[in-house]
């Protein structure tokens, strides 16, 4: 079983900016970040939609 201080759910624009503001508060934090699925394919990177992607 893994273990961590912090668990965010979601890779999306909120769940990775509180995860770096969080590693710089304090650096020795153990954070996880999970996703439901490939984590490029958050609503964030598809809301700018397919061209900007190359989808």
């Amino acid at each position: 079983m893994k273990t961590c201080d912090v668990l965010i759910s979601g890779t999306g624009i909120a769940g990775l900016s509180i995860a770096i503001h969080l590693i710089e508060l304090q650096p020795d934090l153990q954070i996880i970040v999970l996703s439901k699925n490939d984590a490029r394919l958050t609503n964030t990177s598809l809301a700018q939609g397919g061209i900007a992607h190359g989808l």
